[in-house]
């Protein structure tokens, strides 16, 4: 997803290992500020992805800059990578 303007679609996989654990995807701002959370539900094993629309939780479009998203279980982070958004 890198760079984007104004959507990106993040691509994510579920292992049978962490199936049925409540999986957050998050971003995050550079300051590690929470922007939003996109996913916050149990899953299947599988392959996924989740349109992140570059704005906030509140629904403000958020500027241009470096992002980073988080995928995560209740006990560990899976992925963190960083993606650039450009106006």
């Amino acid at each position: 997803p890198n760079p984007f303007n104004p959507v990106t679609t993040i691509p994510y996989q579920v292992s049978a290992q962490d199936a049925r654990k409540n999986i957050s995807l998050q971003i995050f701002d550079v300051m590690g500020r929470e922007v939003i959370t996109l996913v916050s539900k149990a899953h299947l094993p599988g392959y996924y992805s989740v349109e992140w629309n570059g704005c906030d939780g509140k629904g403000k479009e958020t500027p241009s800059g470096l992002y980073f998203y988080q995928l995560k279980t209740d006990e560990e982070v899976i992925k963190t990578k960083r993606m650039l958004k450009i106006k």
